[in-house]
């Protein structure tokens, strides 16, 4: 064999043992580190965050659906140190010393009330839960539009460029979320938007998912 084609030859084996390298390397650090993180929508000052859910259908009385699902919601966050939270209970002090005021009160005044800088404000959309074909179970579907409003000013700080914020959905799988009555589809539903809501202000991969069927 000529030098020539011993060169090329030589070459050739170089880099594929450099490629199978790479790809053992890059198994390797995928078994070490998980799948590449998906980022976030958007990363929150770490300032005090108020988490303020309500429901469009109750504007006027308290909603369980949007207590259930601000519940869940702030457990996620918390977990994943998005922002300092300003605790569940100031706010339903902040109801219970002006019960006639609150519903009609500005984003910007219950903000400054309980002292948060920003506002993580979820308007829950339409929700509802159904019979499976043959009364095997109940399934449904929930939906919200979220934003993170300025404490100070009102402003949209995100999503800037949809006024109405940024709309999620969440349903049942057919055939294998099949739940026993339609509570259970409620609070089945809700903790799966407290994660899809919660994982739009951090990093996230799939092994970061609650398990199927998890409730609290």
């Amino acid at each position: 064999m000529s030098r020539r084609h011993w060169s090329i030859g030589s070459r050739a084996l170089i880099t594929l043992s450099l490629l199978s390298g790479c790809q053992i390397a890059g198994v390797a650090a995928y078994k070490l580190a998980g799948p590449p993180k998906n980022p976030a929508k958007y990363t929150p000052a770490q300032t005090p965050m108020l988490v303020l859910v309500e429901n469009y259908q109750q504007q006027s009385a308290a909603s369980p659906q949007a207590d259930m699902l601000a519940r869940d919601l702030f457990a996620v966050l918390n977990d994943h140190g998005v922002a300092p939270l300003i605790p569940p209970e100031k706010l339903q002090e902040l109801r219970d010393a002006k019960p006639f005021e609150f519903p009609t009160m500005p984003l910007t005044r219950i903000a400054q009330a309980v002292e948060a800088h920003q506002v993580l404000y979820v308007q829950l959309g339409g929700s509802e839960s159904h019979p499976l074909l043959g009364g095997q179970g109940f399934q449904g579907h929930a939906s919200a539009s979220v934003k993170i409003v300025d404490a100070a000013s009102g402003e949209t700080l995100w999503p800037t460029e949809a006024a109405g914020g940024y709309p999620v959905a969440v349903s049942t799988k057919m055939g294998i979320d099949a739940v026993p009555s339609p509570m259970a589809v409620q609070q089945k539903l809700y903790i799966q938007l407290a994660d899809e809501i919660a994982r739009l202000f951090y990093k996230w991969s799939p092994e970061d998912m609650r398990p199927e069927g998890f409730t609290e």
